[in-house]
């Protein structure tokens, strides 16, 4: 079974991208993260598969979650970014990171099920 850590504030959004990864296989365990440092607490005591992480987050937003998960030499387990911000500094500043793949909270649901399932399958998780 893989473990997917899901880290993002809003609510609508965890449960849409929950639903949408979990119908694409039944293998996949997802757990929430409702802010940056509750994911990193989460990463530093269990072992994830794959990292989908939201830029703006309270306390610490994505770009600082990675940035620390770089400063603790533990470097970034497969991540990909999915925003609401579709701007091209935040997908050059996220790949810069480390992220594997940035995704668009597509307005429309099934386009963004779509782009998720992509870049799951590019990185092997499908």
């Amino acid at each position: 079974m893989k473990k997917i850590l899901l880290a993002d504030d809003f609510d609508v959004d965890m449960m849409l991208i929950r639903i949408a990864v979990e119908s694409f296989h039944s293998q996949y365990t997802v757990k929430l993260a409702y802010d940056g440092e509750e994911a990193y607490r989460l990463l530093k005591t269990i072992h994830f598969d794959l990292l989908l992480l939201d830029i703006k987050m309270p306390l610490l937003d994505g770009f600082e979650l990675m940035e620390r998960l770089h400063a603790d030499g533990a470097g970034l387990i497969p991540t990909i970014i999915v925003s609401g911000f579709g701007i091209a500094e935040h997908r050059a500043r996220a790949l810069a990171l480390g992220a594997d793949d940035f995704i668009h909270k597509a307005v429309d649901y099934n386009v963004f099920k779509a782009d998720l399932r992509s870049a799951l399958g590019r990185h092997g998780l499908l």
